[in-house]
């Protein structure tokens, strides 16, 4: 069958009727269908059923090219849809579908050709894989991972959640990638893709080639931020908690200029902050690159003046062949980020600090701690610092922000982080506290969206993440969740014993440690969490009750109520009939009584 429509006809048409009637016809009957789409250039979206004899086995690959009009599909380069569980009679339902670029031609002759061309579309990695498609994926294909530039996969329930504006978005994305591409390397209509492919192969097309690159670069600048944006609210609703903790700091982060982020360790609050000032600089729309607006450092006990603000470094000056020691006066690290910042008013910086209580803040900050103050922040509130008298003798230059004196710019949020239970960590005065707003994060409140962050995450990078479908995730998310309420729950009462309260609770990045791949399996769950309980979660709480005479008895006893609450879990979902005559004979005992 071949169909034309514009563009738009197009595209739906092969969101809906070919690309989900393929995930969700499981006869694999033989089926060709041909849409050309005219925008530009004639684009071909063309179904080609693939069933194959393999070992005395039919297997059913569909899968979707992605082409301009003139191309053929044996030759040349396009972007394609693999559908791939290598289903045999009966057929089955695709489980998956790969969106790949790349080519096919004589095996001779596009040999070694995908690690040439994969380093100029290196810019794509923020959205798109750029490594090699899995063996056990497509060894049936026709299009083997050899002839794979780049790709992204969909797991069946991720791409029929996707909805047809942003499958809209990827496919003109992905056609701009292409056009970019094949002016690069002049292509036209009569295409001798042979000659074409001995000359990139040769480096004659180098230099279009880096020029190419450059234009993807800027190209995906605007894409990453889009996907960023849609990641974070699929990964934290607008129903989350964490969604609304993040509006919350938002609003008193834009108010005050300066927070710090409080909670017991493992809650998330680094990562945190680093979202928070990400979809801040996104949301402002001028940023491109949101990374170039945010520095993160970690205090310690070291730490210093010199360090943070300014300070005499030693340096080496060579005078012919000999080389001498000397000190000059270098910004410190956040005096250099002020001075980035005061030379683009017109743009956010967030400056990060993660444990920021290690470090003894009057030493850090000295005469600067004032200016942390919103009503304080600006040129007019600069100060004379520690060096001032220095730069009086020397010439200082009309573009240097600081020449006379220093002061922290109105752009500039500080955002801190601590958890108050570390030992040996220095405590912070009310003259610096005074001078941020302290927003807790409690360890349960955000346990449930935090795990769910941190799977998703582990499941990108995951052989399996085929299998990791998102029940599993919120099934596993279920049960971690009760394990760490009821470990929680101890620490808060019988810990009192100990000297322990809340500030104590163990926070979701310490549970989403767990073995993903192993944890999704109910047979090896309880494998899973018994690692993750010997080597990170029992380690702590002997760290929290070490020297007290009844600890481990405290840590035991946390021990049998878990392993009883995961068999008892384990025995409920392996005799699910048994629970649901239990039930019945309840229902029916409970009617009884009340007649």
């Amino acid at each position: 069958m071949s169909l034309n429509m514009n563009f738009e006809e197009a595209v739906k048409y092969l969101y809906s009727n070919i690309i989900r009637k393929t995930f969700e016809d499981p006869t694999g009957k033989s089926r060709e269908e041909i849409v050309t789409s005219y925008k530009n250039k004639d684009y071909e979206f063309i179904l080609i059923d693939t069933r194959k004899k393999i070992n005395d086995e039919i297997q059913y690959n569909p899968y979707v090219v992605i082409k301009r009009k003139n191309f053929e599909v044996e030759k040349g380069f396009y972007f394609v849809y693999l559908f791939s569980n290598r289903s045999k009679e009966p057929f089955e339902p695709p489980k998956r579908v790969y969106l790949s670029f790349g080519f096919a031609g004589e095996k001779e002759l596009i040999e070694g050709l995908s690690e040439i061309l994969r380093k100029y579309f290196e810019p794509v990695k923020e959205v798109f894989s750029v490594e090699r498609i899995e063996e056990e994926i497509h060894s049936n294909l026709a299009y083997k991972k050899e002839n794979h530039i780049f790709g992204k996969l969909y797991n069946k329930d991720e791409f029929l959640a996707l909805p047809l504006d942003k499958f809209k978005e990827e496919i003109e994305f992905i056609l701009n990638l292409y056009e970019i591409f094949l002016e690069s390397i002049g292509v036209g209509k009569n295409v001798d893709w042979s000659d074409i492919i001995v000359k990139i192969k040769n480096g004659e097309f180098n230099n279009e080639l880096n020029k190419m690159k450059v234009k993807i670069e800027q190209m995906m600048k605007g894409y990453y931020i889009k996907s960023s944006n849609t990641k974070n609210i699929e990964i934290f609703s607008k129903e989350s908690n964490v969604y609304k903790i993040k509006k919350i700091i938002i609003k008193y982060l834009m108010h005050n200029k300066a927070i710090i982020l409080t909670g017991p360790p493992g809650t998330g609050k680094t990562y945190l902050a680093k979202e928070i000032a990400k979809e801040v600089i996104e949301e402002d729309g001028k940023q491109i690159n949101s990374e170039d607006y945010i520095e993160k450092i970690q205090f310690h006990p070291s730490y210093d003046y010199t360090d943070f603000i300014e300070g005499f470094k030693p340096v080496i000056q060579k005078n012919g062949n000999t080389a001498n020691i000397a000190f000059e006066l270098k910004d410190g690290v956040f005096k250099k980020f002020c001075r980035k910042a005061a030379k683009n008013k017109n743009y956010k910086y967030f400056f990060i600090i993660d444990e920021i209580n290690r470090a003894d803040l009057s030493k850090v900050f000295g005469e600067v701690m004032v200016l942390i103050e919103n009503s304080y922040r600006g040129e007019k509130h600069k100060i004379k610092t520690q060096y001032s008298y220095i730069y009086e003798n020397i010439d200082k230059s009309d573009e240097d922000p600081f020449k006379d004196g220093f002061y922290i710019p109105e752009n500039v949020y500080i955002i801190g982080t601590m958890n108050d239970i570390d030992r040996n960590v220095e405590t912070i005065d009310f003259a610096m506290r005074r001078r941020f707003v302290w927003i807790e994060i409690k360890t349960n409140y955000v346990m449930k969206d935090v795990l769910k962050g941190i799977f998703e995450n582990k499941k990108k990078d995951s052989k399996l993440r085929w299998e990791i479908t998102d029940e599993k995730i919120e099934e596993l998310v279920k049960k971690l969740s009760e394990i760490a309420e009821e470990i929680n729950k101890r620490i808060s009462s019988e810990g009192k014993e100990f000297g322990l309260n809340e500030h104590y609770h163990i926070g979701p990045a310490y549970f989403g440690e767990i073995d993903i791949e192993k944890a999704i399996d109910e047979k090896s769950f309880k494998s899973a969490f018994d690692e993750l309980w010997e080597y990170r979660l029992k380690p702590l709480l002997n760290e929290y009750v070490r020297g007290y005479e009844n600890g481990e008895n405290f840590i035991s006893e946390i021990e049998k109520i878990i392993e009883s609450k995961i068999d008892n879990n384990q025995k409920s979902n392996n005799n699910p009939e048994e629970e649901n005559i239990q039930d019945s004979e309840s229902l029916k005992n409970n009617l009884q009584n009340n007649n």
